[in-house]
């Protein structure tokens, strides 16, 4: 299985897996994220030849809490929006967050050169992988290479290499911490910035504003334990969820009932 963003193959009337001894094997699309747009390949074992699977070596994962500023970085695949094309530059932040429908990651940002085309990953000096490459997730203005921390991503990949589709609910999301619920005075949860459009979310009766406290009769407290839970459900299943609604009198306790679905 091949790991490699839809936009790359998104206009191909077919698909093949060049390997390093330039063995190129036809590939057939096995599972999408319409989320991040990652996309899994599927390659017959049995068309590839005993020399070219002696080569193929399985990428080692870094760990993403030795990544800092300032670190070496090395950007392979098409981060030029060209083939074989090897960049290097170093992290120039690590803090930064994008919001995603019901996922929020923390992304690289770096000082290496990038086409919005690009793709690709990024590893360390040690040859190990740390982030994938997402140009759809950097500044609108930005030239320089996003990637997004392998180690968050993982979860979504997991599903997809096991042949798995992934839960989708469409709520964009922030944890409300005890520091802001005090300064704000609203619940302890999982605030709703915003509900898609046509989205389960909306069709359940989330609405912007309402703060998640449980899911599927499991309590979520922050953002991360939010997406722990969702990826844990079956699309096409219905679930409650449970939120707190501030109406003329205060919040109120409302349990809506969510077909978890499929974001194409």
């Amino acid at each position: 299985m091949i790991l490699t963003e839809r936009k790359v193959i998104a206009e191909a009337s077919s698909v093949y897996v060049t390997f390093v001894n330039d063995t190129s094997v036809e590939a057939s699309i096995k599972k999408y994220d319409g989320n991040t747009g990652i996309t899994v390949l599927s390659v017959p074992v049995d068309e590839i030849d005993n020399d070219t699977m002696n080569l193929i070596s399985v990428a080692v994962l870094g760990n993403s809490l030795a990544i800092t500023q300032g670190t070496l970085a090395l950007a392979v695949g098409s981060p030029l929006g060209t083939n074989y094309s090897i960049l290097t530059g170093t992290i120039t932040a690590t803090n930064n967050e994008i919001s995603t429908p019901d996922n929020n990651y923390s992304v690289y940002t770096t000082d290496i050169v990038a086409s919005e085309n690009g793709s690709g990953v990024l590893i360390n000096m040690d040859g190990e992988l740390v982030g994938v490459v997402m140009q759809s997730y950097s500044a609108a203005s930005a030239n320089t290479l996003t990637a997004v921390e392998i180690s968050e991503l993982m979860p979504v990949i997991d599903l997809l290499f096991a042949d798995k589709e992934v839960p989708y609910f469409g709520v964009h999301i922030s944890t409300v911490t005890q520091h802001i619920a005090q300064k704000y005075d609203i619940p302890k949860g999982i605030y709703i910035k915003k509900v898609e459009m046509d989205s389960p979310a909306m069709d359940a009766g989330l609405q912007s504003g309402d703060v998640i406290r449980s899911v599927a009769g499991q309590e979520v407290a922050s953002a991360e334990q939010f997406r722990e839970v969702l990826l844990q459900l079956t699309p096409k299943e219905t679930y409650s969820v449970t939120v707190m609604r501030e109406g003329t009198k205060g919040y109120k306790k409302i349990t809506c009932k969510l077909k978890a679905g499929v974001l194409q």
